[in-house]
């Protein structure tokens, strides 16, 4: 599959006359609780020639499209909209510069953006979104008597990266195990999440899941606990850093300095 990805990224660029500076896996797969059936969720930053930035009109700064029978899912970012995202403490952005799958890399272009993060992280901003998209997952799972194995390890997953940024006050790694791994709760629970893993990855995605009591709880806890602390966490260490210089080197394709 990974020839067909990087082939169909190509493509890309040929009929949308784009560069395309760094694209990654996301998702389940690249979090590490892929099932049998995961489809490959693509995400690619991108770059347009400079005539395109030349113009009064909007234009779209998303592409998104479905191939091999809905099976791989490619959305890419304008590179603008990403940094514009990125200067707000986007936690998807951070995402994908952390997934452990890259397909197409310019590696000065990934190590000047990569340099930035730590720059633009907002503690408070990263919290709250892991906390929003907790709970629109939980609560397909907490007072369910049978739930979707996929939708406890969204809870956990978003939970668990609350967790990390209330302790070590950081961005969180994207990929799961290494949230479960170096987090500071029960071991017991440690083992059991080990156990659920290998069970989702000899599943579909129909498969159906009860009876987690003890992990439902620490999910509640944990964000109940992250809830309570979140309104004291701090802002970005730099609001106005100017990301300007890496769009532009980026169009006239020239060497990243500011």
């Amino acid at each position: 599959m990974r020839n067909k990805i990087i082939k169909a990224l190509k493509n890309l660029e040929q009929e949308k006359n784009i560069r395309i500076l760094y694209a990654c896996e996301t998702g389940s797969r690249a979090w590490g609780f892929a099932s049998e059936d995961s489809d490959f969720d693509v995400r690619f930053i991108y770059v347009h020639n400079i005539d395109w930035y030349l113009s009064l009109d909007e234009k779209p700064d998303t592409i998104s499209i479905m191939l091999e029978d809905r099976e791989l899912d490619l959305v890419g970012w304008e590179l603008r909209k990403t940094l514009r995202l990125m200067k707000k403490s986007n936690a998807s952005v951070f995402e994908k510069l952390d997934s452990p799958e890259v397909y197409i890399k310019d590696d000065d272009f990934l190590k000047v953006i990569n340099s930035y993060k730590n720059e633009v992280f907002s503690p408070i901003a990263v919290m709250y979104h892991y906390l929003s998209m907790c709970k629109n997952v939980f609560s397909k799972v907490e007072n369910e008597e049978k739930y979707s194995l996929k939708m406890l390890f969204y809870s956990l997953r978003t939970a668990l990266a609350s967790k990390w940024v209330l302790d070590k006050k950081s961005i969180p790694p994207i990929v799961f195990n290494t949230l479960v791994k170096e987090l500071d709760f029960d071991l017991k629970l440690k083992e059991r999440i080990t156990l659920l893993l290998v069970l989702k990855s000899s599943v579909d995605e129909k498969y159906l899941h009860d009876d987690e009591e003890e992990l439902i709880a620490f999910i509640r806890e944990t964000v109940d606990l992250c809830n309570l602390k979140a309104k004291d966490l701090s802002a970005a260490k730099n609001k106005n850093v100017n990301l300007d210089f890496i769009l532009k080197s980026a169009i006239f394709d020239s060497e990243y300095k500011e």
